[in-house]
């Protein structure tokens, strides 16, 4: 029962800037608060996630924060009295967890206003699987938005797993010649859709979800939205300190906005 000040971290992919950045960001912050902080990626898998899991308890981690796999294996809903107090990140891992996650869904929506706003006769979605929760939401606000316009049709590809698929989805959505916009859904899409704009030499308007390092490089410079890391680790952080401390309130769900970063991308070429 003695508290070990020490929080279990299992992100999906520390590839992936954006988890690499939000782990960095609950490191930092949990170290304000005398917490040490061990950290593991499952690689999206299932099975990996739960023997993280299972080895942290075994550390007598004070608490978990978890970005649950794309596939989940075992149901810790159904066993949530073994664990210690447990927050989910950017993806919800049952109505009996805490969970901290990014606007997806009105993200999307003011992403997909911003291209519509230059009045084109389609606009494709580019993403992952909509059965992850962040790609669910951010087609829904998509589809809203168009719908909301009512003047636009839209293309939806959803089998970018990796920044190669997207760039193999956009050439063919690129052979599509009506097609002149395009929402890529996290940032491997944006990258894959980037060089097949290259290599092609046929650009569209683009606003992508998810920023990156060399965004605001290139030319033109990609907007995106952007996510503020900070806030979603310090949300994160504040629910499972209060549940280490004893808290009982229900289970929250804390959804932290996301913000549009215009660099020029969004516009037609002149």
């Amino acid at each position: 029962g003695r508290a070990t000040m020490m929080i279990g971290i299992v992100i999906s992919d520390l590839a992936n800037p954006f988890f690499s950045q939000l782990a960095n960001q609950v490191e930092s912050l949990a170290k304000t608060h005398g917490y040490l902080t061990i950290i593991a990626s499952s690689d999206d898998d299932g099975r990996t996630n739960d023997l993280l899991i299972e080895r942290l308890m075994e550390q007598r981690v004070d608490g978990l924060l978890i970005v649950p796999p794309r596939v989940p294996q075992r149901d810790w809903a159904a066993n949530a009295s073994t664990l210690p107090p447990v927050v989910s990140l950017d993806r919800p891992l049952g109505d009996c967890f805490d969970a901290v996650l990014a606007d997806d869904c009105g993200g999307a929506y003011t992403a997909t206003q911003t291209l519509l706003k230059n009045r084109p006769q389609r606009i494709a979605f580019l993403g992952d699987a909509l059965s992850l929760h962040t790609m669910g939401e951010r087609h829904r606000g998509f589809a809203q938005a168009i719908a909301d316009d009512g003047r636009t049709e839209m293309l939806v590809n959803s089998s970018a797993h990796t920044m190669d698929d997207a760039y193999e989805n956009t050439l063919d959505l690129l052979e599509d010649k009506r097609l002149d916009a395009i929402f890529t859904a996290n940032n491997r899409s944006s990258l894959g859709a980037l060089k097949a704009f290259g290599e092609t030499g046929r650009r569209l308007p683009q606003v992508g979800f998810d920023d990156f390092e060399a965004a605001a490089m290139m030319r033109p410079a990609v907007s995106v939205m952007g996510h503020d890391f900070r806030k979603l680790a310090l949300a994160s952080l504040d629910l499972l300190r209060k549940r280490i401390q004893g808290w009982d309130e229900p289970p929250q769900t804390v959804t932290v906005p996301a913000k549009l970063i215009l660099r020029g991308s969004e516009m037609p070429d002149k």
